[in-house]
């Protein structure tokens, strides 16, 4: 009975250590899985890593370029004020200039007109002297007929 039972014993322990070695077995093969996952996960790490660099990169570029375009734009601004004060200083003197050119339109049209009455005086004038005999004779000449007397000249400037 005792070899029956060191027989049991035998192979409780033989099916224990198989037990054991298929444990260990599993256990080896979750190691390896969970290696092969680290392994994935630390090369994914590395990407994500590289990736944060270039965009750091990619952003410190872009700071960079930030500030000149922040004075580009205050230049441009400030461009656009002077142009817009220019631009109304240059619509002032056009006004101006309107202004001056509708006075001296009317100015030329009043002294066209005092040069037409002047000629047309000088006119009378000449027809008013061609009446006067000038050789010594006494006798006042007669106006020409449809000619207005000589008194016309004395009433037109009066009026």
């Amino acid at each position: 009975m005792v070899a029956a039972e060191v027989r049991k014993l035998a192979e409780r322990a033989q099916e224990s250590t198989a037990q054991i070695q298929g444990l260990v077995t599993e256990i080896q093969a979750y190691t390896q899985t969970t290696v092969l996952a680290s392994e994935a996960g630390t090369r994914e790490a590395g990407r994500g890593v590289e990736v944060a660099g270039t965009a750091s990169t990619a952003l410190d570029r872009i700071a960079q370029m930030v500030d000149p375009t922040t004075t580009a734009v205050s230049e441009i601004s400030v461009a656009t004020r002077q142009q817009r004060a220019a631009s109304e200083q240059v619509v002032q003197a056009m006004s101006q200039v309107a202004a001056m050119s509708q006075e001296f339109a009317a100015e030329s049209r009043q002294t066209s007109a005092s040069a037409e009455e002047i000629t047309e005086l000088a006119s009378d004038f000449s027809a008013a002297i061609d009446r006067f005999d000038v050789s010594g004779a006494t006798a006042p000449v007669q106006p020409r007929p449809g000619e207005a007397p000589a008194g016309r000249i004395a009433q037109e400037r009066s009026n």
